[in-house]
C-alpha cells in the first residue's frame, strides 16, 4: 500500500555525509520511487549501499499503516452494531419524534451524540510538534489503538488530552532501547538491517583507505 510520504530519520545525517551531492541526490530520487510504489532504479554509487536500510525502514513503516489502516476499517464497521440483547438507555424506546435540545450558545465540541474519531498520525505529530512535546506520535498512536482508544474503562473523549498525560510517562525519560528485532508482523525485505549495518562498515572501511592514499 503506497503512502503519500516516507520518514526520513535523523540518524540518517551520518549516512548522508558520506556521499556526494550526486548521489544524495540519486538516493532520495530511488527513495521516492519505492516508497510511491514503483521499482527502485538500479544504483551504482555508494548510495546502493545505504539504500538497503533506508528501504528496510519503508518497509516497516508501510506494514504498520496497513495494520493501522486495516484496524480501522474493523472498528467502523463495528461502530454502527448494536451488541445482542443490549439494554436500552434511559427513555430510549418509549417516545418517538423526540427531538433532542439545541446545543447552548458557543457549541460545546463534546456535545451528545458526537463520536470521537482517532487522530491520524500527522496529526498527532503535528500536535506534539507544536508542543515541543517529547511524546513519540507513533508509540502513542500504537498504545492507543491496541486499547481500543479506551482511557482505562471508559471511551476516549479528547486524544489531545491524553497526549498531553502522555507526557508525564516514564519512558520518555528514559534512555531507549534499541530494539531486537523488526516488529511483529512486519516481512523485512531480503537485504534486512542487520546486512545493510555490514555494508555500511565495509564502505566507511573502504572510504578510509580512499582517504590515505596518496
Amino acid at each position: 500500500m503506497a503512502m503519500e510520504y516516507f520518514c526520513a530519520y535523523h540518524s540518517y545525517r551520518e549516512w548522508m555525509t558520506m556521499l556526494s551531492d550526486a548521489e544524495r541526490g540519486r538516493l532520495f530520487s530511488a527513495l521516492l520511487a519505492y516508497s510511491s510504489g514503483e521499482a527502485a532504479p538500479e544504483l551504482s554509487g555508494r548510495e546502493a549501499v545505504i539504500f538497503p536500510a533506508m528501504r528496510w525502514n519503508i518497509d516497516r513503516d508501510r506494514q504498520t499503516y496497513a495494520d493501522k489502516c486495516e484496524r480501522n476499517r474493523r472498528n467502523g464497521a463495528k461502530g454502527g452494531e448494536r451488541p445482542p440483547n443490549a439494554p436500552q438507555g434511559k427513555g430510549e424506546g418509549k417516545r418517538e419524534g423526540k427531538v433532542n435540545p439545541p446545543l447552548s450558545e458557543g457549541g460545546d465540541a463534546r456535545a451528545r451524540g458526537a463520536r470521537f474519531v482517532p487522530p491520524t498520525l500527522d496529526e498527532v505529530r503535528a500536535y506534539v510538534a507544536e508542543r515541543k512535546s517529547p511524546v513519540d506520535a507513533q508509540a502513542f498512536l500504537d498504545f492507543y489503538e491496541s486499547k481500543g482508544w479506551m482511557v482505562g474503562k471508559n471511551p476516549m473523549k479528547d486524544w489531545k488530552a491524553a497526549c498531553r498525560n502522555a507526557e508525564k510517562w516514564e519512558q520518555w525519560t528514559r534512555p531507549a532501547k534499541a530494539p531486537k528485532g523488526p516488529q511483529a508482523g512486519v516481512q523485512p525485505s531480503p537485504e534486512g538491517d542487520e546486512r545493510a549495518k555490514a555494508s555500511m562498515e565495509r564502505l566507511r572501511e573502504r572510504m578510509k583507505r580512499e582517504t590515505m592514499e596518496p
